[in-house]
């Protein structure tokens, strides 16, 4: 195994078990490379590399320290908007279409109907606890990538985290899905630490190393004032050598530690985010509204009312201002702030343009 670790990879605070054929998946070049391709677009809807859709702020599951879980609150696309919103961005040079947002995409009640009358121009993704696998269970395959929530190790686990006794089907869905999915379908599986569970982890592991999944992640979860111990160097390091010792590390050919964060040293703090007022992203939330990044998305309510208008998009395109300095886009602003000046060289012939921001 290779050991990647305080390098240019996307997950910040995390650990992430790859293979050699999705290791490139998880790389910051990629992002590079999609601004410099889209170079003469940057700023204008036609950069449009990505498109991330929240069809449903429902969910089944109340998982403990979920980032999402006061927008709980069954507001949903509908199927013609849905349809509407690939068919306009398709005009693009759009990569790829992923489904997440403040539930589980899979609560949405029109996915066979949209996955079987909607042309497929482009790679969809999904982001799921796969509670709600049932109604894809027929198209599952339309599906090229899916980041999978593990929210127990078994029937406790899921109890403690979800109040719900889940596990059985949880554990049916994925197995049927690793079985079932194509040779070219991506599964990676995704654990949240938190100061409940960390020391749980060997456990989560046990679990995950039975699937046949393309990748792993363990990720801090994002309420970091309640779990703001777990920033102190000797928990990192707790979880870093109970990560590199566990048996798991043998079934995957890289490890790309990023739990120091480090990237916030290597790159100074950025003037602007590029990434916002690049038009790379777009996310469309449950209400209909649109935005350049995940922060605004965060904002949304005040974004409106501050700036008396609903072209949100736009708006703050033009702002360029990211208000929380934390989330993943802005991170890689420092990134191509280095691309632009020079100081990055990218790899063409590795990174393709169609991957997923992960």
């Amino acid at each position: 195994m290779s050991i990647k670790r305080n390098e240019l990879y996307i997950p910040h605070q995390a650990i992430v078990f790859a293979q050699q054929d999705n290791i490139c998946d998880f790389s910051l070049d990629k992002v590079g490379y999609a601004y410099q391709n889209r170079e003469s677009n940057i700023g204008h809807e036609d950069a449009l590399w990505e498109l991330e859709i929240h069809p449903t702020n429902g969910c089944d599951l109340l998982c403990k320290g979920c980032s999402y879980g006061s927008r709980h609150n069954e507001q949903c696309l509908t199927y013609e908007q849905v349809c509407r919103l690939v068919q306009e961005n398709s005009k693009y040079d759009l990569k790829s279409v992923f489904f997440s947002g403040g539930g589980d995409p899979l609560h949405w009640n029109c996915w066979e109907r949209f996955l079987n009358s909607v042309p497929k121009r482009f790679k969809y993704g999904i982001s799921t606890n796969l509670y709600n696998f049932s109604n894809i269970k027929k198209s599952y395959s339309e599906i090229d990538f899916y980041q999978i929530h593990v929210v127990g190790f078994d029937r406790s686990e899921c109890i403690r985290n979800t109040s719900k006794d889940v596990f059985e089907l949880l554990d049916s869905n994925l197995k049927y899905l690793l079985k079932h999915r194509r040779s070219d379908q991506n599964v990676t599986l995704k654990i949240l630490i938190n100061k409940e569970n960390y020391r749980r982890i060997p456990f989560y592991l046990d679990y995950v190393m039975t699937m046949d999944a393309n990748s792993i992640i363990l990720k801090y979860q994002q309420d970091f004032l309640h779990n703001r111990e777990l920033a102190r160097q000797e928990i990192v390091e707790e979880i870093r050598n109970t990560v590199y010792n566990h048996v798991i590390v043998g079934q995957y050919d890289y490890l790309i530690d990023n739990l120091d964060d480090s990237i916030f040293y290597v790159f100074p703090e950025p003037r602007e985010c590029f990434f916002a007022k690049s038009g790379l992203y777009k996310l469309v939330d449950s209400k209909g509204r649109t935005f350049p990044c995940i922060a605004a998305n965060a904002y949304g309510d005040s974004a409106v009312l501050k700036n008396n208008s609903l072209d949100i998009y736009t708006c703050m395109m033009k702002k360029k201002m990211c208000p929380l300095k934390a989330c993943r886009h802005y991170r890689f602003s420092q990134y191509i702030n280095q691309v632009l000046e020079g100081n990055v060289e990218i790899e063409n012939k590795e990174y393709g343009d169609n991957g997923y921001l992960l």
